[in-house]
């Protein structure tokens, strides 16, 4: 049973909080790159360590639009459900084409929905 348990402190869970799920994956997440850096690093040193710098400004740009992106979802999400019908299919089908978050919330404003 013990083991069980603690398996189930390791693995994102049904039974816990959106957020507590987040944190146990960024936890594991984070460990994971860690080992692997320090794995890198020990083979390749100070190449891998330029790398990685390279590696981390292009990282700061696509993190900037994945936050746009976060930021768009949760405008969408909170003014979605008091669209009519007709806007909240139109929307939908806009996400079938592969719009993104940013995206549909641009069109909605264009058509003066929100």
């Amino acid at each position: 049973m013990q083991e069980g348990r603690d398996i189930a402190t390791i693995f994102p869970g049904i039974k816990n909080t959106e957020t507590l799920n987040d944190a146990i994956i960024r936890a594991r997440t984070d460990y994971f790159e860690k080992d692997i850096d320090a794995a890198y690093e020990t083979v390749l040193g100070d190449a891998y360590k330029e790398l990685k710098t390279e590696v981390s400004k292009t990282k700061k740009t696509s993190d900037t639009i994945n936050d746009e992106e976060v930021i768009a979802k949760k405008k969408v999400d909170a003014v979605i459900t008091a669209l009519d019908k007709q806007t909240q299919d139109t929307v939908l089908n806009l996400f079938d084409k592969n719009f993104t978050n940013a995206q549909v919330l641009e069109y909605l404003k264009t058509k003066g929905k929100i």
